[in-house]
């Protein structure tokens, strides 16, 4: 008679003998490998990982150091997510997710109107979605409109200016190169029943390939957690869900407990510490 450890011990082992079968479907030449890097310079790699490592320890901000400090480099294919559909779910009361499940889009309602935070990823979206939606509206493209001293002041400060923060408006645009040269970054408030909280959102996640560019990603980047700490930002928002996780958030919004807290709001702590270890990943790479 088979005891009761014998049976799970039994039944343990053809759930990892089925993994094992499963796994060998692919030919071993489709196998992806761990990435490794020649010349890898060892004493800045490890000091900078465990600098970022050791600015990620609480639970809330964790993943994010795994996910963007090591899976990101080592395996690229687990950081990459395919493009799939996701239902649209409210983040706060005017602030709703409308992308996918690769690159996130956002709904903001100003109380002036809603402002579409980034538009998706390519021009087949464009086409398919976002043409069609304003040529029911009857309304094509964007006019500019500004006085003839506005324009001439604009032209007078030049493409690459890099003006101070406006303090007065309620949502704030930081110029934060290095992903791109015009990358941006906003700071600004989302409403929940009748608590508001100060959100940052970083424009720009990804590593430049040139030193010139992750040099500049540094320093835009502390630039932005600079104002986002005197802001006292503490909602983490990103325009990809790999680096705010959204998608979890939904499910987690979905099934949340009354009078618990939000899962996007990680403190002001958090939002620097944030910042902080993405920023000492790109120190390995300088």
């Amino acid at each position: 008679m088979f005891t009761h450890s014998f049976t799970v011990a039994v039944i343990t082992s053809l759930s990892l003998l089925s993994a094992v079968s499963n796994a060998q479907i692919l030919p071993l030449n489709q196998f992806f490998n761990l990435t490794t890097f020649p010349n890898e310079q060892a004493e800045n790699v490890t000091k900078y990982l465990n600098e970022a490592a050791a600015l990620g320890t609480d639970g809330t901000i964790h993943q994010y150091f795994e996910d963007q400090c090591i899976v990101q480099h080592v395996y690229p294919p687990l950081f990459a997510f395919p493009p799939g559909f996701v239902k649209s779910f409210a983040a706060f009361d005017n602030f709703h997710f409308v992308g996918h499940s690769d690159v996130s889009a956002w709904a903001y309602d100003t109380g002036d109107g809603i402002v579409l935070i980034d538009t998706l990823d390519n021009q087949a979206e464009e086409d398919a979605i976002l043409l069609p939606g304003l040529q029911s509206l009857d309304q094509f493209g964007s006019a500019v409109y500004a006085s003839a001293l506005a324009w001439e002041g604009m032209a007078a400060v030049g493409p690459t200016a890099d003006p101070p923060v406006p303090t007065l408006d309620q949502t704030l645009i930081v110029l934060t190169t290095g992903h791109t040269p015009g990358t941006l970054s906003l700071i600004f408030p989302v409403c929940e029943t009748n608590a508001t909280h100060m959100a940052g959102l970083s424009g720009g996640t990804g590593t430049p390939s040139d030193q010139a560019g992750r040099v500049d990603k540094i320093t835009s980047q502390n630039r932005f957690a600079d104002i986002s700490k005197a802001k006292g930002v503490y909602t983490l928002i990103s325009n990809h869900q790999i680096a705010d996780h959204s998608l979890f958030h939904a499910d987690l919004l979905a099934h949340r407990p009354e009078g618990s807290a939000n899962p996007f709001v990680i403190g002001v702590d958090n939002f620097e510490k944030y910042i902080g270890s993405m920023l000492s990943d790109k120190k390995v790479f300088g």
